[in-house]
This record gives C-alpha cells, structure tokens and sequence, in this order.
C-alpha cells in the first residue's frame, strides 16, 4: 500500500480487498512441503484453511490479517487447493489463532513482533531521522529493516507512533547541539534578525529572506552588497556541522515560511537551528540554469534556449567583473552561487 504522507509516500503491504485470479495463483498457490508441513500443525478441514491462508497472507505482507480482512476468494482458493469444501462460516478461537501463528513464524523462521523486533524497527528510525525530518521516509526505513531482518510487521499506527517519537527525539538533540555551539555574540546577533527595526515593519531576517532582487546584470551590485551583509552574520557552518544538507534545506525551508515573530515564539534551540539554516541558505543559494533562464532572459522552459547560453554569458560577466568575477562560482550540474568570501 502507498500511502501519503508529509509530501513522500508510506510503502506498508497490504493485501488487495479484491484479488483476481493472477493474484491468487501468484500469493496463494501452495507448495507441497507447506501442505505437508500444515498437515503436523492443524487438523484437516476449516482449521487448516485458515492455518494455510494466513501463511501466504504472512509471506505477501509481513503481518497476519483478521479473518474478518480476508478476502473470501484467498479461503475458497486454498480449500480448493486440499480438495476441501470452501468455508462459508470461518471462526477460530483466539487460543487456536495464538498456536497457528506462533506455528507459522517458526516454520518461516520469523522474529514475532516484541523487544526484539523493536529494536530493529527503533534504531532504523533513529538512524533515518538523523538526516531526514519526513516521517513517511522514517516508516518506510523501519519496514525495510524489519523485512531485512526477517521480523514480524506492526501495525501501521505503530510503526507512525516509533517515527513520530524518533523525529521528535532526533530533532530536539540536533537542535540542543546547534545551540550550545553559539556564543553569546551570536544570540545577540541572531535575535537582532528577528527584530523589526524602528523605522520600518521589516525584520532583517525577512529582508534575509527575500534576497537581493533579480539576479540581473544591472542589479549585481545590490546583490554583492546584500552578500556582504550576509557575511558579515554570525558563519552558520561551524554550527550546523554534523547536520546534513537534507535536514538543513529543510529547517530552512520552515523558517522561510514563518514571520520572525512567529519564530520568536520557538523554543531557543530550534528558533536557532532554523534561522541559523535560513541564514546558510541564503548566503550559499545556488541559481540553477533553468532559474537564470527564466528570470534573466525570460524563458519559461529550458528546452527554449541553450542551456550553453547561460554558461557564455557568466563567463563573460566574470570577465567583466574583473577581480570581483571569483565571487561567481560554478555548481558542478547544477548552476551558479555567489560567495562574497571568495
């Protein structure tokens, strides 16, 4: 099953509620060494229908399903398969389900979900959350490790449950981390940008944010003086090291969408964190080429114009600019930044 998500999609398996014919021939044909092997673990009849079917329901998704959630065309297939009449009231007690399934996971040889297979979902997800903030990226990382590992699936509620823990958990430390590398020159600084000045409503972070203008030739100087503002901030990379660009890009992203009084509002670790990404964002943002097309010279779509076009006329703005061309750097397939510090 693809289920959305925060913008990424969760992949959790799922049994179809209409199988077709493909379909059960490809999830519920049976071997010969499982109906020998069924034949030690129930007695022939409804029993070992519903013993045969949650096998292949397990092997298809990880997990076992209610008899409730099966599709009857999975229990007539299977009693087909043993020369058994199909089922028409299929109930077993909870004490047969408990035996049927533990016989199940042992004869797969499959860790049941517990401490163990916990584990394994729990340090998945730490581990996905160091770098990534969606927690459909989380789950999908837990639901790979516990099929790698050949462990039991959860249900879906707690797989989001142990993602949204981690993420929260993660997020908090790497935030914690952030704000104990500044120094008080840099509080000052940073909350200096989150303040409106007195003859204006703008903060300076939401001047920060906004940029320079175009990226034109004839407004190159206000944005060689925006940079030099820039620069002359607190250097965010000392203090986001050890945070990946992901995870970066997207506390940027978050703080670009608030106002600085809603910031202002944040815990002081993560009002940082985020401004501290913004700030990194828009001293190093890259202009790709299909971008500089349409601003500069206004073309919608890349495939209107050489994309050599724009590589021409940057090396020729270098020229131009004589020593101040090096502020102009190259993204190798990307496109172009500029670096006051360069």
């Amino acid at each position: 099953m693809d289920e959305s998500r925060g913008g990424s999609r969760i992949v959790y398996p799922k049994l179809f509620a209409t199988l077709t014919e493909a379909d059960l021939v490809s999830q519920f044909r049976l071997a010969p060494e499982e109906r020998a092997w069924a034949g030690t673990a129930a007695r022939r009849g409804p029993s070992m229908v519903v013993l045969l079917t949650q096998l292949k329901v397990f092997q298809s998704i990880g997990h076992f399903l209610p008899l409730a959630q099966i599709p009857a065309t999975a229990l007539s297939y299977i009693a087909k398969q043993l020369s058994l009449a199909a089922p028409t009231d299929v109930s077993i007690d909870p004490r047969t389900t408990y035996r049927q399934n533990s016989a199940i996971r042992t004869y797969l040889g499959v860790t049941p979900w517990g401490a163990s297979a916990r584990a394994v979902a729990s340090k998945a997800v730490a581990v996905a959350a160091e770098t990534r903030l969606d927690p459909a990226e989380l789950v999908n990382a837990a639901i790979d490790a516990l099929i790698r590992e050949r462990c039991e699936l959860p249900s879906l509620s707690t797989l989001l449950r142990l993602a949204g823990n981690a993420h929260r958990r993660i997020n908090s430390s790497q935030w914690q981390q952030v704000h104990e590398r500044l120094t008080a020159l840099d509080v000052q600084r940073l909350d200096e940008l989150l303040t409106p000045s007195a003859d204006s409503q703008d903060s300076p972070f939401a001047v920060m944010c906004r940029g320079a203008g175009k990226a034109t030739r004839d407004n190159l100087k206000e944005l060689i003086a925006h940079y030099e503002w820039l620069r002359s901030l607190p250097d965010p990379a000392p203090m986001l090291t050890s945070i990946s660009e992901a995870k970066i890009g997207q506390w940027a992203n978050e703080a670009q969408r608030l106002k600085a009084r809603e910031l202002r509002e944040y815990v002081a670790p993560r009002r940082y964190a985020l401004v501290l990404a913004a700030l990194r964002d828009a001293r190093g943002r890259v202009l790709s080429r299909e971008f500089l097309l349409d601003r500069v010279w206004g073309y919608s779509r890349a495939s209107e114009i050489e994309s050599r076009t724009v590589d021409v006329h940057v090396r020729r703005l270098r020229v131009k600019l004589g020593p101040e061309g090096r502020r102009v750097l190259t993204v190798k397939s990307v496109g172009y930044r500029l670096d006051p510090g360069a």
